[in-house]
């Protein structure tokens, strides 16, 4: 998956004006007892920097997945650099959306994880350590959900050791997350939630009642598309997923980046 990645960024670079060959980097991290590498991708725009950066968050398959590249090409374009974050590739996992136990326990890791790419590269004098933000689709959006709504010591704990180094994630934007049983409020990080009013694996409507908390309406911004589906970020054919209709809708993919477009400038500019 990274060589072709890579590869494909080498292609752009050569026929024009592309950003550089993805720079592969490793960081540390304890899984089930022991320590395993995460890997990460880090691809800057053109330009000497330095770059505010936001990290991405896959899903639960690869096959779903396409959708986050384009993503890290709309990101890139905007002049931030994107940092994207195998968390379950580097923990020797591969297909989890149909392993609820699993995927339950990624959506803790992934959002430490946050904090661990974020620590990785706030020495880099081409990055802004202060400017960090993270998107996610689907089970990485969750991750993102879940952070700011609950109050994980774990997750603190990895939080307050990036923060020592200066590091600050300041906003998050979450495509198609599920809501279900959010708990602390008020939040207290910026979050775009994007949704699909036709999403029939994260349903969407627990997205507005979590919005729509008095106590979340200063850090919580939600749009909810009518027709769009689970993924519908996502090119390619419309398909069912594990019982699930995924299918894209390229007038709310479009709305979607500039909705994320506007939120991450107030941030991260």
């Amino acid at each position: 998956m990274r060589l072709w990645r890579a590869l494909a960024a080498l292609l752009a670079c050569v026929a024009g004006g592309g950003p550089a060959l993805a720079e592969a980097l490793t960081v540390p991290a304890d899984w089930q007892g022991r320590q395993v590498q995460l890997a990460l991708d880090l691809e800057k725009p053109q330009g000497a920097g330095p770059f505010a950066v936001v990290i991405l968050l896959p899903g639960c398959s690869a096959e779903l997945d396409s959708g986050l590249n384009v993503w890290g090409n709309q990101l890139r374009s905007w002049g931030y650099a994107t940092l994207r974050i195998e968390s379950t590739a580097s923990r020797g996992l591969g297909n989890i959306c149909g392993n609820l136990d699993t995927m339950k326990v990624m959506i803790s890791e992934t959002a430490k994880d946050v904090f661990r790419a974020a620590f990785a590269i706030a020495g880099r004098p081409e990055i802004k350590p202060d400017k960090i933000a993270a998107l996610g689709r689907s089970l990485g959006s969750n991750s993102l959900v879940w952070y700011v709504s609950r109050d994980i010591q774990a997750v603190n704990t990895t939080q307050t050791a990036a923060t020592a180094r200066g590091v600050k994630v300041v906003a998050a934007v979450a495509v198609t997350p599920n809501c279900e049983n959010q708990g602390r409020v008020p939040v207290e990080m910026p979050i775009l939630i994007l949704a699909g009013a036709l999403d029939d694996w994260n349903v969407a409507s627990r997205c507005s009642d979590f919005a729509s908390a008095p106590e979340n309406s200063a850090n919580v911004k939600i749009k909810i598309y009518p027709g769009a589906t689970h993924g519908y970020d996502r090119p390619g054919a419309p398909t069912v997923y594990f019982g699930h209709r995924v299918e894209y809708n390229a007038a709310a993919t479009q709305d979607s980046y500039a909705q994320a477009r506007s939120f991450l400038a107030q941030y991260l500019q």
